[in-house]
């Protein structure tokens, strides 16, 4: 799962996620609230194995996602890696003590973002 707001990032992202060689799909929402209410309608054996979290989201900021996802006894074991635009220590720290498994800048090419996603996902997600 992923939860961007920038429609362009998001192109990016998805067109990453498909040339990996790994088989998964992926759910993007560009609203915190949706994705939120998405999580927390889903059934257990539909978990996602893996959200990517943006921070600075128009309607609900990622922290407070991150926050709901780490609270709740279903989804508070599903690995959350911040992807952010944002490096200030203040946020990175806030972030790991809400329970973030890992907080990444943004790669700013695409072949650094691939490489990225294809890292993050080989580590979190075990085949």
């Amino acid at each position: 799962m992923c939860v961007e707001d920038n429609l362009d990032y998001t192109f990016f992202l998805n067109k990453a996620f498909q040339s990996i060689d790994q088989e998964f799909s992926v759910t993007t929402f560009e609203s915190g609230i949706k994705a939120l209410k998405s999580i927390k309608e889903l059934k257990s054996n539909r978990k996602p194995n893996l959200i990517f979290l943006d921070l600075n989201l128009p309607d609900l900021s990622g922290l407070e996602i991150l926050k709901n996802i780490k609270q709740s006894k279903s989804f508070s074991n599903i690995p959350v890696v911040i992807l952010s635009s944002s490096n200030l220590s203040e946020e990175i720290n806030r972030a790991y003590k809400l329970g973030a498994n890992s907080y990444i800048t943004k790669p700013s090419g695409y072949i650094e973002l691939k490489t990225m996603l294809d890292n993050v996902t080989r580590f979190f997600i075990k085949e």
